[in-house]
């Protein structure tokens, strides 16, 4: 299951390549904040991906869903993506429950 979540945003970033779809992809667990707030601020869409850790949400995930929920974006589409395998369906709660 290692890498598993990073797989799938591979492939999710790779499809949006091919139809001409732009993307910015962060890796939270070294992102600067500031440039993640930045570029929220604009986004169309936001597509949140976590691995399960501990029966729940990555740390760096969670900060960025609180950053999430404290700029308010305009987005008008969200998106939760991961691969829940440890984390027996209470991933997508917690992380809905901090946006």
């Amino acid at each position: 299951m290692h890498g598993s979540t990073k797989a799938l945003v591979d492939q999710l970033v790779g499809t949006m390549s091919e139809k001409g779809v732009a993307s910015r992809l962060f890796n939270l667990t070294g992102a600067d904040a500031g440039d993640l707030a930045m570029t929220l601020v604009d986004a169309a869409t936001i597509v949140l991906a976590t691995p399960a850790v501990l029966n729940g949400v990555h740390p760096a995930m969670a900060n960025a869903a609180f950053l999430v929920n404290a700029i308010k974006p305009k987005a008008k589409w969200l998106g939760l993506l991961g691969a829940y395998g440890w984390g027996k369906g209470k991933t997508e709660d917690r992380l809905t429950g901090f946006l």
